[in-house]
């Protein structure tokens, strides 16, 4: 992708994950009253729709320039190019020769390894991508995947918990297009720390709201809409600035020939966290578990505020770089606070 295009291009992976989140949760707001094996077998069944037409997408896509090129077929990656953007403001041998250059500045005798992400300077760069996909599970994402489940056990009835389920997917969906003009003007690593400070606050004062011992029915349910309300805003929120920011910065962090394999490793870190972290996150709120509710927050909270403290020493600040700028910029080991003001000359190529 162009630079400028960048940034939406990989944003756009959250607005799709959004618009499948509505489509789920407009078939279980319909079928939750349904009694039997209908209640579940249908929304199940319904995925059987998605393979289809994404088999046929894919098999109509061109392929990759970056790996047509890493191959030496430079007239296939051209004509790849060129299949990806408008024929008057793109120039596909430019391109492609830009895309040798970056791949001649990481070239190496050897086929890419897992061994070599842990070592010298993609370390710092797998380490990166590693702890912001750790950061999605511990920054609030998961009282947006459990939405439906939270509001529930805030004390709100169930008809009204799925709506809130749905409301909150179609408000993720455009606050991430919301995004594509936050990267426009801001760069990712401030859009991340300033959107993970904000989702630490929030969550603490969800645990706030969640302690206050309401003594009347009607403050009880005060206290229960409160909480609905900060979960609302915080399961939207995430995806405003630290969800769509962490997908740029994941693609733009990796080296060039390594990127499927940090990708790989920064994927499996994800899982490696979130499976302990949704049985933590369902006996926190299951009242056979802590019910602890609203009180979830203190505990993300507290992950989140330490996510936000090693981003704040850790994440550079990857707007408008070129990967061959990226690239000597990790080989020169600039401290991330840096980056912003670090000029890099057009014929630097350590």
């Amino acid at each position: 992708m162009p630079i400028q295009l960048r940034a939406p291009a990989t944003q756009m992976l959250q607005m799709f994950w959004a618009i499948g989140s509505i489509i789920v949760g407009a078939v279980t707001y319909h079928y939750n009253t349904f009694e039997g094996d209908v209640a579940y077998r249908i929304p199940i069944a319904l995925q059987w729709m998605f393979p289809t037409p994404l088999a046929i997408l894919i098999f109509f896509a061109p392929e990759s320039p970056w790996w047509l090129t890493r191959k030496g077929k430079f007239e296939q990656a051209a004509k790849s190019v060129a299949r990806l953007g408008r024929k008057e403001t793109v120039n596909p041998e430019e391109s492609v020769a830009m895309m040798r250059r970056v791949i001649d500045l990481e070239l190496s005798t050897k086929r890419p390894n897992y061994i070599e992400l842990f070592k010298g300077v993609d370390l710092r760069r797998t380490m990166i991508v590693c702890g912001v996909y750790l950061a999605q599970n511990l920054t609030g994402n998961l009282i947006a995947n459990q939405a439906v489940y939270f509001f529930k056990q805030a004390g709100i009835n169930t008809d009204t918990a799925f709506a809130l389920g749905l409301i909150t997917s179609a408000l993720q969906m455009i606050f991430v297009m919301l995004s594509w003009i936050l990267t426009t003007y801001f760069g990712r690593r401030s859009i991340y720390l300033w959107g993970s400070a904000a989702n630490t606050i929030l969550l603490i004062a969800l645990g706030i709201a969640a302690s206050t011992g309401p003594s009347t029915a009607a403050a009880k349910q005060a206290a229960s809409f409160a909480q609905a309300s900060l979960g609302l805003i915080v399961s939207v929120l995430f995806t405003l600035g630290p969800a769509p920011a962490s997908w740029v910065i994941i693609g733009e962090t990796s080296a060039i020939r390594l990127r499927p394999l940090t990708t790989g490793v920064g994927r499996a870190t994800y899982y490696i966290i979130e499976i302990p972290c949704i049985f933590l996150a369902s006996y926190m709120l299951n009242p056979d578990g802590a019910n602890l509710g609203g009180k979830c927050g203190y505990v993300w909270g507290a992950t989140g505020l330490c996510c936000l403290i090693v981003a704040y020493f850790q994440l550079p600040e990857m707007k408008n770089r070129s990967y061959r700028e990226i690239d000597i910029m990790f080989r020169r080991k600039i401290p991330a606070r840096k980056w912003k003001k670090t000029e890099i000359d057009v014929n630097d190529d350590e």
